[in-house]
């Protein structure tokens, strides 16, 4: 008996070593999936599935919130001028400031979704949090151009929108952008925040929206080829060779 008590023993040590290595493997294979390695903030499948979860909520009459997104002013010429080692370092200061300015705010998901973009998604604040928010994000901005002289005066800027309503991360992106390119039109380290637009159908999509929906486009091969005839002007019959054209076939006709 007593050796079958040990060898049970042995066999259970053995079984939950294997366990704890395969939630080990698990764990870093989840947070290669949601996290950007550069940043340490979540990607954009995590800032995906965060907004889902969100507006997912059974009590809709609750949900209010707000969405930013934050934009380093031209990263591609500090990266070219300065080298990409000086262009990361300005990414990841840049996300210390997110952090500083969201601490303490319950539930915020904070990610860097491309190049120089970040977004901050922040459930169940007012529109005033969203904009002391912004307004701390592009003071740390100011802040890092003083502390260092590698980095322009004008670090980035911020576009948000608070919102009362469910909705969804496409046209949260879509309005925080536009709002983005008027904030840089206002001057170095500038911020705005407004409320969302109740009619989604007739906003126009921001380039990040563009540049989702175009990868989709690529990945799903869905581009349409027509051909039309080149004649001459002076003999319609006689033909000169067939254009063909390519077109992108959008969910809205």
């Amino acid at each position: 008996l007593r050796r079958v008590v040990v060898a049970m023993n042995s066999m259970t040590a053995k079984v939950k070593k294997m366990f704890d290595e395969q939630a080990r493997v698990a764990n870093r294979l989840r947070k290669n999936a949601y996290s950007d390695a550069l940043t340490g903030l979540g990607n954009r499948r995590y800032l995906q599935g965060q907004v889902a979860a969100r507006m997912d909520k059974s009590d809709t009459a609750s949900i209010k919130g707000a969405f930013l997104l934050v934009q380093v002013h031209n990263l591609l010429e500090l990266n070219q001028e300065k080298g990409y080692l000086r262009g990361n370092q300005l990414l990841q200061k840049i996300a210390n400031c997110i952090r500083e300015a969201t601490r303490g705010l319950k539930n915020s998901a904070l990610a860097h979704i491309s190049g120089g973009s970040f977004a901050a998604f922040l459930p169940d604040v007012t529109e005033e949090d969203a904009r002391h928010v912004a307004a701390a994000i592009t003071s740390g901005f100011a802040g890092l151009a003083i502390e260092d002289v590698g980095f322009s005066e004008n670090v980035g800027h911020v576009g948000g929108v608070s919102y009362e309503q469910v909705t969804s991360l496409k046209q949260l992106l879509s309005e925080a952008d536009q709002i983005l390119r008027a904030a840089q039109n206002q001057g170095p380290n500038t911020w705005i925040v407004e409320l969302l637009s109740s009619e989604p159908a007739i906003t126009p999509r921001g380039e990040h929206e563009w540049k989702l929906l175009l990868n989709q486009i690529l990945n799903n091969k869905e581009i349409t080829l027509f051909s039309q005839s080149v004649v001459m002007s002076s003999n319609l019959k006689q033909l000169m060779h067939n254009e063909i054209l390519a077109r992108i076939p959008l969910p809205t006709g």
